[in-house]
């Protein structure tokens, strides 16, 4: 949450800024926080009766280092196996569209007024039932 609440903000101001020039940037990181932070107590709440073996937990940083195995564990966990040519394109995607193929987003949380801490206060149960996500030390 703390690197993607400022890359969400930022989202969040360019669509803003389609509709109107006067875009508070700190408005925009308490409303995006606010927004986001509920729908993640929200998820957590109703994971909580969620089967199990219906939901697959994928970090960012597992899909990063190898896509296609996390693809094979959610097509194993479906019950679909996953073809030659499938792995073939998956591989292909990748191959031609590395990250940041399309640009670099730049943003900072200052801007939007996003501080790693309070923005960890605000996902504290999210942060408690995914402890694979990073919090600052």
């Amino acid at each position: 949450p703390r690197e993607v609440m400022p890359s969400i903000a930022s989202l969040m101001e360019a669509g803003r800024r389609t509709a109107s020039e006067d875009v508070d940037p700190l408005e925009v990181g308490t409303d995006s926080l606010d927004y986001w932070a509920g729908q993640a107590h929200r998820h957590v709440s109703q994971r909580a009766g969620a089967p199990a073996d219906r939901i697959i937990d994928v970090g960012y940083d597992e899909i990063c280092a190898d896509a296609t195995s996390v693809i094979e564990r959610v097509f194993a966990q479906a019950g679909h196996p996953v073809t030659a040519d499938a792995l073939a394109g998956f591989a292909d995607y990748e191959r031609t569209r590395p990250q940041g193929h399309f640009g670099t987003h730049r943003y900072t949380a200052q801007r939007y007024g996003l501080p790693p801490e309070v923005v960890e206060a605000r996902f504290d149960g999210y942060l408690a039932r995914f402890p694979i996500v990073e919090r600052v030390r």
